[in-house]
């Protein structure tokens, strides 16, 4: 075999050696994608008792937190004006409809007020009603009203070590 034959074969294994170790990364990449963001166990709801002034519908609640979490980042008033990706910290439901979700991108915090205008699948339904940053009072509003101050919530945050929503 000439020199240039074997260069060339050379040439051409390691292509292939290339483009197939770029495809198993991208397989892996996409498996552990979805083992973070897509997995199921992500929008498990716990069982807790629910306080009594509160009765709100569990599977309302889940369809919510599952659409929240995959929608932040198109819901919040920061879509479309940063680079960075920001992710549900805790949601306090007052009602089915109305709701506020506590959010960060692991260096800023902040909040808002969501109405539910209809079915909860569909993105245009969730309309923010008011904006949140932290504060000398704990929040201190961006824009909006705060209609449900001072009314009783139903808490829920992510327990990361069981990959569940909680009651807390």
């Amino acid at each position: 075999m000439s020199h240039d034959k074997l260069v060339k074969s050379i040439k051409v294994v390691l292509f292939l050696t290339i483009v197939f170790t770029f495809i198993i990364l991208l397989f892996y990449a996409s498996r552990l994608y979805n083992s973070l963001v897509l997995n199921p166990k992500l929008f498990n709801l716990s069982n807790d008792s629910k306080p009594a002034e509160i009765t709100l519908q569990e599977a309302n609640i889940k369809s919510i937190i599952r659409n929240v979490v995959l929608w932040l980042n198109d819901i919040i008033p920061e879509a479309g004006k940063s680079e960075k990706r920001w992710h549900p910290l805790r949601f306090y439901f007052v009602d089915s409809y109305n709701f506020y979700v506590e959010y960060t991108n692991n260096v800023e915090t902040r909040k808002i007020l969501i109405r539910l205008k209809g079915e909860s699948d569909k993105k245009e339904n969730y309309e923010v009603v008011a904006h949140f940053k932290p504060g000398r009072n704990m929040w201190d509003l961006i824009f909006g009203e705060d209609l449900f101050f001072d009314k009783d919530k139903l808490v829920y945050e992510y327990n990361i070590d069981k990959m569940s929503w909680e009651i807390k």
